[in-house]
């Protein structure tokens, strides 16, 4: 991508070298870190860096961090300085200053896939699910196991679907009785003559071009 200004060169933004690819499988958690990771462990990372605090880039911060928040700062702060001047490259840059506490990072913190990862419209469903189990329960004083029915609550049902219920009927056209009329009347009235000053007033501070 092209720099914030003159005095700055281009750059590629690309993934860095630090991966750690292994396969999950069902099992039960080992303390062998060359053993296959098991959901449990996934999800308690992702967990742990959800839920990881914004102050953890601030001046408590490893010296990483604070050094990705300065430099978030200064190409926010150039950009703005660079908009002005009209530099192309600008635009890119304008909104990195409101995501300081992102690392300047805009995006997901996760990215989800179709083929590997359950879906976020499954989720919403076995939420939906779930909410209307635990309130029949509650109603009739049943206990209920939401871990025992979890298949259940994450399957693709055929008659999950959402009803939706609409209906248009023309009401008719002009006004029901003289004062709804003169309130019509008045009130375009005075947005003519509002838009007509408007225009006059604009027109008296252009300056003359002769």
């Amino acid at each position: 991508m092209p720099g914030v200004d003159q005095d700055d060169p281009a750059r590629t933004l690309a993934f860095g070298q630090q991966l750690d690819v292994r396969p999950v499988r069902i099992g039960r958690r080992s303390d062998d870190p060359t053993a296959p990771l098991v959901p449990e462990q996934v999800a308690g990372y992702l967990a742990k860096y959800a839920t990881k605090s914004v102050d953890d880039t601030g001046p408590g911060g490893t010296a990483h961090g604070q050094r990705i928040s300065a430099t978030v700062r200064d190409l926010a702060q150039r950009a703005r300085f660079a908009g002005v001047q009209g530099h192309a490259g600008a635009d890119d840059y304008l909104l990195l200053g409101k995501w300081v506490g992102m690392l300047g990072f805009r995006g997901h913190f996760a990215s989800k896939s179709h083929r590997y990862a359950i879906t976020l419209g499954a989720l919403r469903r076995a939420r939906r699910r779930a909410s209307a189990l635990i309130a029949e329960t509650r109603e009739g004083g049943r206990p209920l196991d939401l871990a025992a029915l979890e298949a259940d609550l994450l399957a693709d049902a055929d008659d999950d679907t959402t009803l939706i219920i609409g209906h248009w009927q023309y009401a008719g056209a002009g006004w029901d009785n003289d004062a709804e009329q003169a309130v019509a009347l008045s009130a375009a009235a005075r947005a003519r003559e509002y838009a007509q000053k408007a225009a006059e007033h604009k027109n008296s501070h252009q300056p003359d071009e002769r």
